[in-house]
């Protein structure tokens, strides 16, 4: 792997790991999206949905498959 691969290996990684510890769990957010964000639970799943989708499509642009 040279640099550019390597560093944007790591951003997906990063971006893998912020989807999986820096989102909460439906669970979660079911109890606290009224308290914490002012909506209610279908439209805060909808946003953390778009959220998740932007992440990972920012993580992966401009990475390519390694032959």
């Amino acid at each position: 792997m040279n640099k550019t691969q390597k560093e944007r290996y790591n951003k997906m990684l990063l971006a893998l790991k912020i989807i999986t510890k820096g989102f909460q769990t439906p669970k979660q957010l079911r109890i606290s999206c009224k308290a914490d964000y002012g909506l209610d639970y279908i439209e805060a799943l909808e946003y953390a949905y778009e959220n998740m989708r932007n992440e990972a499509h920012n993580a992966c642009h401009n990475v390519r498959v390694i032959k």
